[in-house]
């Protein structure tokens, strides 16, 4: 499995995951499911720039601009060879989507086991709690407790097994 595509199983299964649910509710903020879908699927391309810069290094340690600005960074490290374990802390500063601003940091594990094998499998655990901005004014914490598991063969990427909330929402299933 290629480095860019361990990130994007990271991503997809960490934090993106918390596409789910009818209504989001956190703390002080609550958001439609719509607005879920855009905070993670912004903060989750923010997350998989960083969570995996240089495969090669035993390091997971990066900086990378967010799409509107701001900037996330992550420290951690990992190791293994066919199966590898790694340990990182995501964090976001000012961090803007099309509608939030998001600052905080992540704690992302994640193993991927078989990776000089034809499926290799990722399970992920993201935990943390955001402050999130909306552009209308609405403020408030996004806890973030989601587990995941998926396979990849190839170029191809089973659905993701997910399990735990994000902003308020259950987020179990299949995606």
């Amino acid at each position: 499995m290629r480095p860019a595509r361990i990130g994007l199983a990271i991503a997809l299964t960490g934090f993106a995951a918390a596409c789910g649910g009818n209504e989001a509710a956190g703390p002080g903020i609550a958001l439609s499911r719509e607005e879920v879908i855009g905070l993670a699927s912004e903060l989750g391309d923010a997350i998989r720039t960083v969570a995996v810069p240089g495969l090669d290094s035993g390091l997971l340690d990066g900086a990378a601009p967010c799409r509107n600005g701001g900037s996330a960074t992550s420290a951690g490290s990992y190791a293994g060879a066919d199966t590898v374990i790694g340990d990182a802390t995501v964090t976001l500063s000012a961090c803007r989507t099309t509608s939030y601003t998001a600052s905080g940091p992540l704690h992302v594990t994640a193993t991927v086991a078989g990776v000089r094998s034809a499926t290799t499998t990722v399970t992920v655990h993201v935990t943390g709690t955001l402050q999130v901005s909306a552009a209308d004014g609405r403020s408030g914490s996004c806890a973030v407790d989601v587990g995941a598991a998926t396979a990849a063969s190839g170029t191809a990427t089973s659905l993701v097994q997910v399990s735990g909330t994000a902003c308020g929402v259950n987020v179990s299933g299949r995606y």
